[in-house]
């Protein structure tokens, strides 16, 4: 099955992973990943997210686990960097039976059958589009059964084993609860981290800091600029 690989180790190329080249069509559906329109996505998105909790639970806590780790790697590694599969998978205009066959001959035999199955259904249902948000309910509800926080890090440059484990232990204490972290790098921070938990997030990149200085400069010399207007015009 997929292995879920994060930041630390950059994933290959989606065809060199698969093995395969899809033709798609000339006409481009919006993204799997973009922003569904439907008012009732949030409550849809639960539902199979409970759905898909309650169909892996039956399989025992280690067999969910591995089906959530290749649910981040689906995501990471195909729907979030391939922007042409994600737009077959969304599009109106491929049949369910061929996006059926699609996700069959991509992830066949490289995902837990659990998670194959329930793509299959979510696809039948035409809601592949909202997958993203799906994933990220599932993630929270098996989060909040099992009493823990899953927390996002942000670096300019990949955290080593050491900083890894530091940061783990390090935001354990401050949450008082069992920390999963998810580790992602962003060059352009130039340096320190962004560090998410649940809707808060806690920037002290270097790029952050930067910008702060330079609105403040900005608002120094306007004020600046204003008061000699001021200072003319009396």
């Amino acid at each position: 099955p997929l292995r879920h690989r994060d930041a630390r180790t950059p994933p290959p190329e989606w065809a060199e992973r698969f093995g395969m080249r899809l033709e798609t069509p000339d006409k481009t559906a919006p993204s799997i990943s973009g922003t569904v329109l439907d008012d009732d996505a949030p409550v849809l998105s639960r539902i199979y997210a409970r759905a898909l909790i309650n169909a892996a639970v039956k399989h025992g806590d280690e067999r969910t686990e591995a089906i959530l780790d290749d649910f981040t790697a689906v995501l990471d590694e195909v729907v979030e960097t391939q922007p042409r599969f994600a737009a077959v998978l969304s599009s109106p205009l491929v049949s369910v039976d061929q996006k059926d066959r699609i996700l069959e001959q991509v992830f066949g035999g490289r995902i837990d059958n659990v998670l194959l199955s329930f793509l299959r259904i979510v696809s039948r249902k035409g809601r592949l589009d909202m997958i993203s948000e799906i994933a990220r309910q599932t993630f929270d509800l098996w989060d909040r059964m099992k009493r823990r926080q899953r927390v996002f890090v942000t670096s300019a440059v990949a955290l080593d084993d050491d900083q890894f484990n530091q940061l783990r232990h390090y935001l354990e204490q401050l949450t008082k609860s069992q920390v999963v972290l998810k580790p992602l790098v962003d060059p352009d921070l130039i340096g320190g981290m962004v560090i998410r938990i649940g809707d808060q997030v806690y920037d002290i990149s270097l790029k952050y800091q930067l910008e702060r200085l330079r609105s403040r400069m900005i608002e120094r010399k306007t004020h600046e600029i204003q008061s000699r207007r001021d200072h003319f015009s009396n």
